[in-house]
């Protein structure tokens, strides 16, 4: 009985994933500030990168503009890859993250990487294929939802394979949205 209880368990959970994964809604745009946004991100997942002794890198570039973007979806999307990060490399003795934000005239991209053990190169398409997992308890739903969520806002989710250990997944969006901002400078002085 006990093992039919679990499995019903992770069936529940597998059926609840793909239907999350199934009904995504459409990107509500608005814009959202870079800095705030990526801050916001760092300081959801800090205290638990900090419990497990994971150095944990935030970069900024471009942080005095804004996007038009769906904040809600976005940050589900990165939210996802900085879990799968820690993952990674919470076994690790010397774990690092890096979250990284920059903007260029087309692109804003938001990079996560992290000194794990990688992926092979089979897998790097793989990882996106819904129900594929390289995680003995995952559902592998985390990664195309990612992906989907970038393809909502017109852009890519890529992985590649970092020089020394780890994997870097990188979530690009169209800049056609980007809006610049003041600075705080800017904003101090006119209150």
């Amino acid at each position: 009985m006990e093992t039919i209880g679990r499995r019903s368990e992770n069936l529940l959970h597998f059926v609840e994933r793909y239907r999350e994964m199934a009904t995504l809604p459409k990107p509500v745009f608005r814009q959202i500030e870079i800095d705030r946004f990526v801050n916001g991100l760092s300081a959801v997942t800090r205290q638990e990168i900090t419990d497990l002794d994971i150095a944990f890198d935030v970069q900024l570039a471009g942080s005095a503009q804004s996007i038009l973007a769906d904040a809600e979806l976005l940050e589900r999307a990165i939210l996802n890859l900085l879990r799968n990060a820690i993952e990674a490399v919470q076994e690790r003795a010397d774990g690092r993250i890096k979250l990284r934000a920059q903007l260029n005239e087309a692109r804003c991209f938001f990079a996560v990487a992290d000194n794990g053990p990688g992926l092979r190169t089979e897998e790097i398409e793989e990882i996106f294929v819904p129900f594929f997992t390289t995680k003995e308890m995952g559902t592998g739903i985390g990664l195309p939802l990612a992906r989907q969520i970038a393809l909502l806002h017109g852009g890519t989710l890529t992985a590649r394979p970092n020089p020394d250990a780890g994997v870097t997944f990188e979530l690009a969006i169209p800049a056609r949205a980007l809006v610049q901002t003041k600075s705080r400078v800017e904003r101090g002085q006119e209150q």
